[in-house]
């Protein structure tokens, strides 16, 4: 049983049945009743009885109402499953509170959410919006300005947040945007884009899944040019843009930045190449990059070509290596029905399984040819699934789209893949990169000359600071994921 006396602020979530108390001293309790009072409002009045019985009574703009006596409630902890298992659950708690201006904070933020900052800025200005409880500090991500843009005719909502020069910030490791707004008529909505003022650099939001309420809108930095200059200038300002139909509202809660300490890297080998195994996973490993093996079970030690069964045990005890699968007989997966592509995928998973090598979060590295039309089939049983059409764009971590991940094939990189680290240096993005084997001879492995030249790049942005390897396990189960 819980007993609480003092409180500045309840909130009752509707249909959760869950009561949010906010102590004067700026903890929160997390109540759960059976009561059906559906409403949000300041505490008027505590009612002082005997025992655990202390009544808690909330204003409504109607009415004064028993909600419920604490000895009644039961304590929720913070981490219950249905309020914050992931992103999208606060979406949910949102849109469930009676008013997008009385939105409270819920619980702490969910996985994936550490290296997400907001951008804090100092006030807000464009055209046709007007500003409200600029005080407001309970918004969901703590901000400290809101405001409703409303639009009558078809013309833009423009809002351009900012901060002074002497508070200007750094883009350097920043991968991503997200913002978060309220769209009474979402219907209403064609574009909402940001750009960066004074820069040529702008990207619109996906709105495929818009809705009315609250919306969380990311997109990636990398879906476009990022030029050196612009990313390594000091930025005051932002532009937030949305098109449309005539009679759009929206509330403007929050821009955020994704900026990671350091990109990364996961490396994958497809189908176990024994000169891969030879060549160029030693030098990973001397690099402590880890290597994800992406095997195809019925290959192993089918020819000189690819690892044998002892090369396979050997990996197993070695904490460089990580098991994931190609495919399980190495056919190609383009020309496979949904029923053939699970059955492969199921033998593929056994064979793992069976062997002691399928770690605890797994994902199919690889897709035979990069191809798979079919692979809707098989995202039931593994829902993480490498490009099956041939995706090549760097990544963000949590993966935006866990069905299709992009890959790099090194062996199709300019010597030293210049590009692909100059990205990771200036927005600390995720690269999947792949080969087969490491040799000169063979259209789809890499010769000696680019290999030594990705391993001395590599090197460089490891002891520079800003690259690390990684595989799907680790990054799930880190602390920081």
């Amino acid at each position: 049983m819980a007993k609480v006396t003092e409180y500045s602020r309840i909130t009752k979530m509707k249909d959760n049945d869950v009561l949010l108390v906010d102590g004067p001293d700026g903890t929160r309790t997390i109540l759960q009743t059976d009561a059906s009072k559906q409403m949000v409002g300041e505490v008027i009045m505590v009612n002082e009885t005997a025992g655990d019985s202390t009544k808690v009574v909330i204003n409504t703009t109607d009415e004064e109402i028993e909600l419920a006596t604490m000895a009644d409630l039961e304590p929720v902890e913070e981490d219950v499953d249905e309020l914050k298992e992931s992103f999208n659950n606060y979406d949910n708690l949102k849109k469930n509170i009676i008013s997008p201006t009385l939105f409270q904070d819920t619980i702490k933020k969910p996985l994936g959410e550490k290296y997400w900052e907001n951008f804090n800025f100092e006030d807000i200005q464009g055209q046709a919006y007007s500003t409200i409880d600029k005080n407001n500090k309970e918004h969901i991500f703590y901000r400290s300005v809101s405001c409703k843009a409303t639009e009558g005719g078809t013309g833009i909502i423009d809002l351009r947040p900012y901060v002074s020069s002497e508070n200007a910030i750094s883009l350097v490791g920043v991968s991503a945007f997200r913002i978060s707004v309220y769209l009474e008529d979402a219907s209403l909505f064609s574009q909402i884009v940001l750009e960066i003022i004074g820069t040529s650099w702008n990207r619109a939001f996906d709105l495929t899944n818009k809705k009315n309420g609250w919306n969380v809108f990311t997109v990636e930095v990398n879906t476009g040019t990022v030029n050196e200059n612009q990313w390594t200038s000091p930025i005051t300002r932002f532009r937030i843009y949305a098109k449309g139909q005539a009679g759009r509202v929206m509330y403007f809660d929050t821009l955020q930045m994704l900026r990671r300490p350091k990109g990364l890297i996961i490396f994958v080998d497809d189908s176990g190449y024994k000169t891969f195994y030879d060549v160029g996973y030693p030098q990973l490993k001397n690099l402590n990059v880890p290597v994800t093996w992406a095997i195809d079970p019925v290959l192993i030690g089918n020819d000189a070509s690819r690892i044998t069964q002892e090369d396979l045990n050997t990996l197993a005890l070695d904490g460089n290596s990580e098991f994931s699968f190609h495919g399980y007989t190495g056919n190609p997966t383009s020309t496979m029905t949904g029923a053939e592509l699970r059955d492969d995928c199921v033998s593929a998973l056994r064979y793992l399984q069976k062997n002691g090598l399928l770690p605890k979060h797994f994902w199919r590295a690889a897709f035979v040819q990069n191809n798979a039309p079919n692979y809707a089939s098989v995202v039931d049983i593994v829902p993480v699934l490498a490009s099956y059409n041939g995706a090549t764009s760097p990544n963000i971590f949590p993966f935006a789209n866990p069905h299709n991940i992009p890959r790099i094939a090194l062996h199709s990189q300019p010597t030293g893949a210049p590009e692909l680290f100059r990205r990771l240096r200036l927005t600390h993005c995720l690269y999947v990169i792949y080969t087969h084997g490491v040799q000169d001879t063979g259209n789809y492995n890499t010769t000696l000359e680019n290999w030594n030249a990705f391993i001395n790049a590599l090197q460089t942005a490891i002891n520079d600071g800003y690259v690390e390897g990684t595989t799907y396990d680790r990054l799930m189960t880190s602390e920081d994921y």
